[in-house]
């Protein structure tokens, strides 16, 4: 639904006002904006996003945590590897750089840059680098995982 489609009264009809005399038009913009609070944009440089100690002692940085959506870097240099483990969200894995042995289930792929890899919840994963050169992986957990993982 567009406000533009609709008859307005009081705050909206307010809102329109503002938004014409500002030369913005009347639409399309959504009914409900007015409902959710406004966020500005933020812009993260992932190579400088603090790291996140985690079990696997690896370079782990949080881009993005929300209740929608969680997502962190990974890199992984030679030889390195996260443990096992499952998760109760669904989790892609996007390779950046590189390539990642990825693990999901009893299938392990070598997967390289610009692929995404999908594991689905409660299922067994890991991610490794067996290569010569660092790998980064971009990992989105949606929604954002509220409870541990297990590790196996």
């Amino acid at each position: 639904m567009w406000a533009a489609d609709f008859e307005f009264s009081g705050p909206e009809l307010r809102m329109c006002r503002e938004k014409r005399n500002l030369g913005l038009g009347l639409g399309p913009f959504p009914l409900f904006q007015n409902q959710f609070p406004s966020r500005t944009m933020q812009i993260i440089n992932a190579l400088e996003a603090l790291k996140v100690e985690t079990p696997h002692k690896v370079d782990v940085r949080k881009l993005y945590d929300q209740e929608n959506a969680q997502v962190m870097l990974i890199t992984l240099q030679p030889g390195e590897s996260l443990k096992p483990h499952i998760t109760p969200v669904d989790v892609f894995f996007y390779v950046l750089e590189g390539s990642a042995d990825i693990r999901v289930g009893d299938e392990t792929q070598t997967v390289g840059r610009d692929h995404l890899v999908e594991s689905p919840k409660d299922i067994p994963h890991n991610l490794s680098n067996s290569s010569t050169a660092a790998c980064r992986v971009l990992v989105v957990k949606a929604p954002r995982q509220s409870k541990p993982g297990r590790r196996l």
